[in-house]
């Protein structure tokens, strides 16, 4: 295979079987290598794009969303709250005002929104998201709030 091996005249580097190989001589041979008065040693030639590039940025951790629904009127009203959970199902439940529900979703980007209804009650929703108030809406019996999340 040494005879395969091609030596540049201007770099030292050697081709041998397709790879790039870095020739280092070694000078104090003996002459025994047919009169050619010198031992070529292949080592591999560092790539430097390989193994030495940083590592890629981290995409840290996902910060989930607080989300509250909050519907307000005459103190003490029934009425019912269909509501959206984190899993993204759609909830109905009997409630009295005020009413509030709280949740924590993983999700980048989701729906939210609460529709409320009381007999003889003035309603209003609110859609508060990581603090802040997205939606607030007023009825005279029925209100509806619904919000992305993104």
């Amino acid at each position: 295979m040494l005879d395969e091996v091609q030596q540049d005249p201007l770099g030292g580097v050697e081709w041998f079987d397709g790879l790039v190989r870095n020739a280092q001589k070694d000078r104090s041979f003996d002459g025994r290598d047919g009169g050619k008065g010198q031992v070529v040693r292949l080592s591999d030639i560092p790539d430097l794009a390989v193994g030495h590039s940083p590592k890629p940025p981290s995409l840290g951790h996902q910060r989930p969303h607080t989300v509250a629904y909050e519907v307000d009127g005459t103190d003490g009203a029934a009425g019912t709250a269909s509501y959206i959970d984190a899993t993204g199902v759609s909830r109905a439940v009997d409630m009295r005002v005020p009413w509030t529900f709280v949740m924590a979703s993983p999700e980048l980007s989701f729906s939210s929104g609460v529709t409320a209804s009381a007999d003889g009650s003035a309603l209003a929703c609110r859609v508060v998201i990581d603090g802040a108030v997205r939606l607030q809406q007023q009825g005279p019996s029925v209100v509806d709030c619904q919000v992305p999340v993104s």
